[in-house]
């Protein structure tokens, strides 16, 4: 396993040691990106240390989401047999010393309780102009901040080939061992970094969505996060939860969930709504 992570051939590169060749572009379509090959050789040298995998659950779309209220920990979720043989979902608290450890909150009372504050993030309808006008500003910003990084980037691309290029003539120079071999390692990691900064480069000059492509999903998922919810995906369920909440729900077992914590957005519109908002009387009424 170590020996088939270790193949740059997947990441589109040839390295072929008895022939003195190591990591040059070849001509077929990479598997993985360049930056993922280099992630992995970290972690396969100790440099990184490689996630943990979370622990998901398309029963449980909650599970690692909503925390515990006694011990502020997040609830794990499990299938509990009755005596009759049927299946019951619960959440849970693992941790060990809280008092509610061990302790089955019905996966109804949960679901149903987060369901209910998911609803209640739909904005009003007077202020689907102010989201509009948000989310006219956000992209913009977004797409100016891309740009601008995207000319870092090459102008980092063009001073490592320039270095590359001085490099090579003094290699050609050379004539120590030691120096060559030093050159070597040099230009070794001079070409690495240009090969990250050019797949960086690449990624970040593709085209990129319209605002009108932008804001229409932008506006659906503002709107109405609840219809996105209800559609059961669960790729889908966990986005709501990300953009959606800034941090994680805490449930009771006897008052339900507490106050969430929302995104920017969401907490603008908020704060819009909740100010007693009047249009102006026509002329001529009192």
């Amino acid at each position: 396993m170590t020996e088939l992570l270790q193949r740059s051939l997947y990441a589109g590169l040839i390295t072929i040691p008895k022939w003195g060749i190591e990591n040059q572009p070849g001509k077929h379509e990479p598997l993985i990106s360049y930056q993922t090959f280099s992630k992995v050789q970290d972690v396969l040298d100790g440099k990184q240390t490689a996630p943990a995998r979370k622990d998901l659950n398309k029963d449980f779309p909650l599970r690692g989401f909503v925390n515990c209220s006694c011990c502020d920990r997040p609830l794990t979720a499990a299938w509990s047999k009755s005596r009759s043989g049927k299946l019951h979902p619960y959440y849970l608290c693992h941790t060990k010393g809280c008092e509610m450890k061990g302790k089955s909150l019905r996966r109804a009372d949960v679901e149903g309780a987060f369901e209910e504050v998911l609803r209640g993030l739909e904005p009003r309808e007077p202020f689907q102009g102010v989201a509009t006008a948000m989310f006219r500003d956000a992209w913009t910003m977004q797409k100016e901040r891309l740009e601008e990084a995207a000319k870092t980037i090459k102008a980092s691309v063009t001073a490592i080939s320039t270095k590359i290029d001085k490099l090579m003539d003094r290699l050609v120079d050379a004539d120590s061992p030691e120096m060559i071999a030093a050159y070597e390692a040099r230009l070794k990691r001079l070409q690495h970094e240009k090969r990250l900064g050019e797949e960086r480069l690449a990624g970040s000059t593709q085209s990129t969505h319209t605002f009108k492509e932008s804001f229409e999903h932008a506006m659906q998922f503002l709107l109405n996060p609840w219809k996105i919810w209800a559609s059961e995906r669960f790729d889908l369920r966990q986005a709501v939860l990300r953009l959606a909440f800034a941090a994680p729900l805490i449930y009771d077992r006897e008052t339900g969930l507490r106050t969430a914590k929302t995104t920017l957005p969401f907490k603008y519109l908020a704060g819009f709504g909740a100010h007693k908002c009047a249009l102006v009387d026509r002329r001529g009424t009192t």
